[in-house]
């Protein structure tokens, strides 16, 4: 009986081993499949924020130049109201040149 106890510890000391060393397997290879997968999403996470940022400096470059070409526009409504502006107030003076150069109405 002594004997068959014994053979019970050392056969269940041999399946504790071997089910210790199948989990140790088993973590390992959970690790590598999680080493591998954190790569890739490091991977596809750069190429996400990569595109993400050259869209977003497309955007910000298409506003700013959009922005730019009103400013341009606007800018130059203004200075042809302003040379209208200046020609019309100065079409009185010019002529009132012109007659004193020329000599009528002294």
């Amino acid at each position: 009986m002594r004997e068959e106890i014994l053979k019970s510890i050392t056969d269940a000391e041999s399946q504790a081993t071997e089910i210790r060393a199948a989990a140790v397997e088993k973590a390992a290879a959970i690790v590598a499949a999680a080493t591998e997968r954190a790569a890739t999403l490091e991977t596809a996470a750069a190429d996400a924020c990569k595109t993400y940022r050259e869209t977003q400096l497309q955007a910000a470059h298409a506003d700013a130049e959009q922005e730019y070409l009103a400013s341009i526009q606007q800018t130059k409504t203004a200075a042809e109201r302003y040379c209208v502006q200046a020609l019309e107030g100065s079409a009185a003076s010019v002529a009132k040149i012109v007659r004193r150069v020329s000599g009528v109405n002294r």
